[in-house]
């Protein structure tokens, strides 16, 4: 069975936050997110210091990545405690909403 859900990774140090998608065959698959900021946060501080939660079942595929474009928006990856650096949803083109990490945490993580 395929499932397909969208996700949240908080970091359990600093109340950051990481909001993703992801399709498997093991729900139990340990996946912790690809994306650049919260990849090197959990190199820096210990997988153990996050949280995974699934926030949302998806019937399929687009569905997931319709969620994934509701939930991860132009507030959210301003939001200084997010990890997330573009908005969410499959893109069909590379004209994608981008911003720079902006506080000192996510700055050290960059080096």
């Amino acid at each position: 069975m395929k499932y397909h859900y969208i996700y949240k990774i908080t970091n359990t140090v600093n109340g950051m936050f990481y909001i993703g998608a992801h399709s498997t065959n093991n729900i139990m698959d340990g996946y912790m997110g690809s994306g650049v900021l919260i990849t090197k946060a959990i190199e820096y501080h210990g997988k153990e210091f996050f949280e995974m939660v699934i926030i949302k079942n998806c019937k399929s595929v687009s569905n997931k990545w319709y969620w994934e474009r509701q939930l991860i928006t132009k507030t959210i990856v301003k939001d200084p405690n997010c990890y997330n650096l573009i908005t969410g949803g499959k893109r069909r083109t590379k004209n994608t909403f981008k911003v720079r990490a902006k506080t000192k945490n996510c700055q050290e993580l960059l080096k």
